[in-house]
């Protein structure tokens, strides 16, 4: 027998795979003090965008480590520098670096 009924619920799974990664992006921008729950959250939220093929928002994605997974506060679990108009991220727990291009051209 075939199983029926498995589009119409791609739909809503699909709504409330946003409405969670709604909520917990909110979760951790608001609690991104508080270390354990700020940290579940981000997992979950990384997790969650991979099985549902869903892409992060430019800023909360700045906010996750992509290696290990913990949201990067400034200071305490990330370093950051600006070196020749390239914005630097290491992160203190794993030592992954990002580089993102600030912008500007150099031909001024």
């Amino acid at each position: 027998m075939a199983r029926r009924g498995g589009r119409r619920n791609a739909a809503s799974r699909n709504a409330k795979a946003n409405n969670a990664m709604q909520y917990l992006e909110t979760v951790l921008l608001e609690n991104i003090g508080d270390e354990d729950l700020s940290k579940q959250a981000a997992k979950q939220l990384s997790d969650m965008s991979k099985r549902h093929s869903i892409s992060l928002n430019q800023g909360v994605n700045r906010l996750i480590c992509r290696g290990c997974k913990t949201p990067l506060v400034s200071g305490h679990s990330s370093r950051v520098r600006i070196r020749n108009g390239v914005l630097i991220t290491t992160c203190l727990n794993c030592s992954r670096v990002s580089r993102k291009a600030l912008g500007g051209d150099s031909d001024e």
